[in-house]
């Protein structure tokens, strides 16, 4: 994964409020991953 998108994804996640390591266990970390994916590259 590039540094900027895990950069922008950090932020994301804790914009919302919620912890990455939670979100890394939960399937929802796929979608906004795959999101990310599918709209960047």
């Amino acid at each position: 994964m590039l540094k900027k998108t895990e950069i922008e994804l950090q932020h994301f996640i804790s914009h919302l409020g919620l912890d990455l390591d939670e979100v890394l266990n939960k399937d929802i970390f796929c979608q906004i991953l795959r999101g990310f994916t599918s709209k960047g590259t």
